[in-house]
């Protein structure tokens, strides 16, 4: 199925956005769209308890690219570790980003 989650606040901008019959929006109600707190709140009831593998897909994103965007696929174990060696990369340290 496909959605688009977004901010309510950005939710006019998809208006006219066809082939994404799943529309949620987080923060204040919007016409016309499921708010993510409603859905959150009935998906704890269901929640599965089946295990996540660490090579299991946790996102896909795409990147500004060079010339076109890239597809990025990352696991339960490369987006941790792909953050974590950024931020010693750039040197941050626990409060240093107010």
């Amino acid at each position: 199925m496909k959605a688009i989650v977004t901010d309510a606040g950005l939710a006019g901008r998809f208006a006219g956005l066809p082939g994404a019959p799943l529309r949620i929006a987080v923060g204040p109600s919007v016409e016309g769209w499921v708010a993510y707190d409603r859905l959150a709140r009935r998906s704890r009831a269901v929640r599965g308890t089946s295990a996540t593998r660490a090579d299991d897909l946790l996102l896909l994103y795409f990147t500004s690219g060079t010339t076109h965007a890239k597809l990025v696929a990352h696991t339960h174990v490369s987006y941790p570790v792909g953050h974590l060696s950024t931020m010693y990369w750039l040197g941050l340290q626990p409060g240093t980003c107010t």
